[in-house]
């Protein structure tokens, strides 16, 4: 696949601000699970982020 037509089929940003923004909206809709997967290669920034800014944003 073409890097320029992931964003027509996965939420793609760096922004981690505008990932919560989106997980939020998720979680406004009432799932009752929302499963995260990370596609880049460094696994550790990733679940830094989640741990210590994601789930605190989702709580608020």
């Amino acid at each position: 696949m073409h890097p320029d037509a992931v964003g027509a089929r996965a939420r793609v940003s760096a922004d981690v601000e505008r990932h919560v923004a989106w997980l939020r909206e998720d979680a406004e809709l009432g799932f009752s699970a929302i499963r995260i997967r990370n596609v880049t290669l460094n696994q550790q920034f990733f679940l830094e982020v989640l741990r210590g800014r994601v789930p605190p944003a989702l709580c608020r």
